[in-house]
């Protein structure tokens, strides 16, 4: 099997060329100019998935976002068709013979036709099934059906001509026949047989494409006598679709959602590609989307993610052809509904139902207020929730995931509630609000910033917010009876607790943020490490406990009970710290830097105010701080009662001391009763020596006054 040969690097490279970004309002789109393929290239069909098939000079490609433009191997010369498993159709040289082929990357290329006579692939559904023209033995052209694994199949409509453009899942084939009069009609060989639809008046018409519901498109011609545009269905029969103010127009693609596009012509009898919806009639997507560096000219075929592709020229591609893959981004219109409805106009082209994928960009705001139910799966690249001015705009989970590779944005007046799951990174904006109630959980795969308000209320069962990444908290935030859990959690706006509430990941509160604990008998768990910069407050009444190692040089108020149980390093060298209400130390360490006797300034300093202080546990751990090694006379005022002794109970579970130079001792007597430690001088060795003689004196005549048990 010829390998394949890969002519440009994915389309984030510089090879490909990117027209546009998601628009700030309808109408919105992405164009994707795909590169040259010798000096041209051409889009013909694209598959759901975004792989896109065409032809450039002579060569046929295959060309996604990922792997960028591949020349298909054995000598293809155009690419017509491409089914979701990535078969492609087309035709290839075999000597003096174009011949029909099937193509994937599994089996490499194969005929599907005579060697000798001409054959050409069109179009290939998911079953493997290829539609198209050739010629038999006779040399006769006919309509062709290719299954795998049996003979071709010749299709004939009226007269001794016929040829085959497209096939729909079902087998269903179109293209063109002759009937009784040998003049040209559409065909569609069914199930049913053989049916030839009429024309819009004049004496031609062509079928170009068929979807899943058997509807058809092409090109017919009325009175006039020049073709013109048409979408055919079993109930309504052969409905023109006029032009862009010019005289010609043919569809050339067809979706499932009814979505029909080709080429028109405008008032100036340019060729124009174009979108035509049953709502919203034909709309020129050039003139929305095209710009004068690249004019989009035709298209040939949309998916039903609403992508069209075809090609067009400009001043980008110095006027020579190239192909384009064109993204309509979906726009959610009226009010209350589930995200699955046909509620969606995609790029300002109309409403339809096409589907919703991960190349989308999504943007709930219909200027009403409105409450959209989420899908079991939702994949989008990115989602914009809310933004009218007055209006709230509601995404509720519903239980579902929300799959997003870039992102989803809950703007002003925008909510983001219920349970789910998001994958991917979530900004709520000023004017905002996710929120969550008892018994819903809400997993958020990667951060989650917060600049509005977080909104979790559980009156009973718990409220769980769960998050892979970071949690920035920048706006408020609201938890009563919560559970949130984070890669970590800065808080550099509000987060006030209330009821029985945890939070589990490294915490950072920064000099502008809050953490209020408060309410009824309120208790709020912090299991992990506390970075307290700004301001921790504990009602009366209501409880905090820190079970990591908490840090830092911001307050705790509140007359509340404050329980640190993983240890404290206060300040951020050195602090003086208020500590308010009840305070027990129970675990880990307490650090106290020394670097001078000035507390707050030159050594670190708890100030208790009017609170019990209760040791249980923690043991003190005093170290040196910058170039200071401490004096005789000096002493440090460690713990403070601003005047007011608070009850203390309980001692530390050990105490830990810098090293002193040689003729220096700690002074330890009264830390628990003023919380002073002191450098005291020793005495001399002789003064040492003179002075354990006088103590072992003094231990051996109290033993000789002790009475001898066994006297009598």
């Amino acid at each position: 099997m010829t390998p394949l040969r890969r002519i440009r690097t994915p389309l984030a490279a510089a090879a490909a060329l990117l027209l546009g970004t998601a628009w700030a309002g309808p109408p919105r789109a992405t164009v994707a100019v795909l590169p040259a393929l010798g000096v041209q290239s051409q889009a013909n069909a694209l598959n759901d998935l975004g792989q896109v098939v065409g032809t450039g000079d002579g060569q046929a490609f295959i060309w996604d976002a990922v792997g960028g433009l591949v020349v298909l191997p054995g000598g293809a010369v155009t690419a017509n068709g491409i089914n979701n498993a990535g078969q492609v159709v087309g035709h290839t040289l075999v000597g003096n013979f174009e011949v029909a082929y099937r193509y994937s990357a599994a089996s490499g290329l194969s005929l599907l036709h005579a060697t000798n006579v001409h054959s050409y692939a069109m179009g290939v559904n998911d079953a493997g099934v290829a539609a198209g023209s050739g010629q038999n033995s006779g040399g006769r052209t006919r309509a062709w059906r290719w299954t795998p694994g049996l003979a071709g199949q010749e299709l004939l409509a009226g007269g001794d001509f016929a040829n085959g453009h497209a096939i729909n899942r079902h087998g269903a084939v179109v293209g063109r026949g002759l009937d009784g009069n040998g003049q040209s009609r559409a065909a569609i060989w069914d199930a049913n047989g053989t049916t030839l639809l009429g024309t819009l008046g004049g004496n031609y018409s062509n079928a170009r494409a068929v979807n899943s519901n058997g509807d058809v498109a092409g090109g017919s011609t009325p009175a006039s006598n020049r073709e013109q545009a048409f979408v055919w269905t079993a109930a309504q029969g052969m409905v023109g679709l006029g032009t862009l103010g010019g005289v010609e127009s043919t569809a050339y693609g067809l979706s499932d959602a009814g979505q029909a596009v080709g080429f028109a012509h405008d008032a100036n009898q340019s060729a124009r590609a174009f979108l035509w919806t049953r709502q919203g009639g034909m709309r020129n997507l050039d003139g929305a989307f095209g710009t004068s560096a690249f004019r989009l000219t035709q298209a040939n075929a949309i998916n039903s993610f609403s992508q069209v592709v075809g090609y067009g020229q400009g001043a980008a591609t110095s006027n020579r052809s190239r192909g384009f893959l064109l993204t309509l981004h979906p726009d959610w219109t009226g009010g209350d509904g589930r995200w699955d409805d046909a509620r969606w106009d995609f790029g300002g082209t109309g409403v339809a139902p096409s589907r919703i994928g991960a190349m989308h960009d999504v943007v709930i705001d219909p200027g009403v207020s409105a409450t959209v139910q989420g899908a079991t799966l939702a994949q989008v690249r990115t989602l914009a929730v809310g933004g009218t001015a007055g209006r709230v705009v509601t995404l509720d989970l519903a239980g579902g995931t929300l799959d997003t590779s870039a992102g989803a944005v809950v703007r002003s007046g925008g909510v983001l509630r219920g349970s789910g799951r998001v994958d991917g990174q979530v900004q709520v904006l000023a004017g905002g609000r996710l929120a969550l109630a008892g018994g819903q959980a809400l997993q958020v795969t990667g951060g989650l910033a917060v600049a509005g308000t977080l909104d979790l209320q559980a009156r009973s069962d718990a409220a769980v917010l769960e998050v892979g990444g970071p949690l920035t908290l920048l706006g408020s935030a609201h938890a009563l009876n919560a559970d949130i859990r984070a890669g970590s959690v800065g808080v550099d706006g509000r987060l006030n607790l209330s009821g029985l509430s945890t939070v589990a990941g490294d915490v950072e509160v920064t000099k502008a943020g809050r953490i209020a604990v408060s309410g009824t008998a309120a208790e709020a768990l912090i299991w992990d490490a506390l970075h307290n910069d700004g301001t921790v407050t504990v009602t009366a009444g209501s409880a905090a406990s820190f079970f990591g190692q908490v840090r830092g040089g911001g307050s705790f108020d509140g007359a509340g009970a404050k329980h640190f149980a993983g240890g404290y390093a206060p300040g951020n060298s050195p602090a003086r710290i208020i500590l308010e209400g009840d305070v027990s130390f129970s675990g880990g360490l307490l650090e106290m830097e020394l670097g001078g006797m000035a507390p707050g300034t030159q050594h670190d300093q708890l100030v208790f105010n009017a609170g019990r202080v209760t040791l249980a546990g923690a043991a003190l751990h005093i170290r040196w701080w910058g170039d200071h090694a401490g004096a005789a006379g000096q002493a440090y005022d460690l713990f403070d009662w601003n005047g007011v002794h608070a009850p203390l109970a309980g001692v530390f579970s050990a105490v830990v001391l810098p090293t002193l130079a040689p003729g220096l001792a700690w002074d330890l007597a009264t830390l628990y009763g003023d919380g002073m430690v002191r450098v005291v001088a020793v005495p001399e060795p002789g003064t040492w020596a003179l002075l354990a003689a006088g103590l072992l004196g003094s231990a051996w005549r109290v033993r000789r006054r002790r009475p001898d048990p066994t006297a009598g």
